[in-house]
């Protein structure tokens, strides 16, 4: 049988009452009876009481009897309805918790709860509700990943069918043909560059993902990834300037992990910068700092940047390609190395982002 706390609430505050009130009229009866036979042995001697005063004394004890029982059953009635109002008003916020997680299991994620006290209950109504705008940001991300997959993808694979139709009808051949093939094949890249960041995000927050930090040299990783960058920088006539001041070049790092952040940042530097513009790198005191002259992130949209699937100038972005996960992942494997990263921008004036290591 299912007994629901607030009836536990209001049997054992009834309870309690009840038994206090039993108790207390029991010890003034006994208190009462044993001062007034105290009294009238003091005064009129143990056997010197008439008979009236025995009889007087009799019905007093039992006018106070009558008394104290009528007294017990008011306070009963009393402790009754006050136990009933204090169990409703102990038991309501834990009944509206109950029907908020259950509404928000059924996928209402913007049910609320009042928060009516600033006590335990009142951290558990602010915990569900935290709980609420985690899941509904969560179904919001999804929602995005949705509508940016299939955005994303759906543009590279409708320009490889229209290409293979047109191939296939004879309608584009000789040095055309080789032009068509070479579109093709950085379209390919494109989806296969795209699902790798999904890939990549999704294994990073697995909960068995683990980072194996050992000595590394970060001055000599990151003139390795300059020399990567190198093509992507001549194709936009970018100079990338890159100063060392640091006094300790090694740390305990994840040594892969750690050139994918580079690679990230390096990337969205490049992506955005205008040609023949500077960017620099600055490696000083466990900081790294990536800055670039680009048209900067307006001021709304830097809260987010590191949100999953989140691209401050969208229409931008869907030229350069991406889904808005590079910059989440570089957040993660920051986060994992217990260090974390910033970014400062200004419209107009470009960007910088600052790794900072633990």
């Amino acid at each position: 049988m299912k007994v629901s706390i607030r009836l536990k609430l209001f049997l054992s505050y009834a309870g309690i009452l009840f038994a206090t009130l039993v108790l207390v009229g029991w010890n003034v009866r006994m208190s009462l009876s044993s001062n007034f036979n105290e009294f009238s042995e003091k005064f009129m001697g143990p056997h010197e009481r008439p008979e009236p005063f025995e009889r007087g004394g009799e019905v007093l004890f039992e006018a106070m009897e009558s008394s104290l029982i009528y007294t017990t059953i008011i306070a009963g009635v009393i402790a009754i309805l006050v136990s009933l109002l204090v169990s409703f008003l102990f038991t309501r916020p834990i009944t509206e918790v109950i029907e908020a997680t259950k509404a928000i299991a059924r996928g209402e994620y913007t049910r609320r709860i009042r928060n009516h006290s600033n006590d335990e209950l009142g951290e558990l109504t602010q915990s569900v509700n935290a709980m609420a705008d985690c899941l509904q940001e969560n179904q919001r991300l999804q929602q995005d990943l949705i509508t940016n997959v299939a955005h994303e993808l759906a543009t590279p694979l409708t320009s490889i069918r229209g290409y293979l139709e047109a191939m296939n009808d004879g309608l584009i051949k000789g040095k055309k043909r080789d032009d068509t093939l070479e579109l093709m094949s950085e379209e390919a890249h494109r989806l296969s560059d795209m699902l790798t960041e999904v890939r990549e995000l999704a294994q990073i927050q697995h909960p068995n993902f683990a980072i194996h930090k050992r000595k590394v040299n970060l001055d000599a990783l990151i003139q390795k990834v300059m020399l990567q960058m190198e093509p992507q920088l001549k194709a936009k006539t970018l100079t990338l300037d890159y100063v060392n001041k640091s006094k300790e070049h090694h740390l305990q790092l994840d040594r892969d992990r750690i050139i994918q952040v580079l690679q990230n940042l390096l990337t969205n530097a490049i992506k955005y910068s205008p040609k023949k513009s500077v960017i620099t790198i600055k490696f000083e005191d466990k900081k790294l700092i990536i800055n670039d002259k680009g048209t900067g992130i307006p001021k709304a949209d830097l809260p987010h940047l590191f949100d999953r699937f989140y691209r401050a100038d969208r229409s931008r972005s869907r030229k350069t390609g991406g889904l808005g996960i590079g910059l989440a992942i570089v957040k993660e494997v920051m986060e994992a190395h217990d260090g974390h990263i910033s970014v400062k921008s200004k419209v107009g004036k470009g960007t910088s982002f600052t790794c900072h290591f633990h």
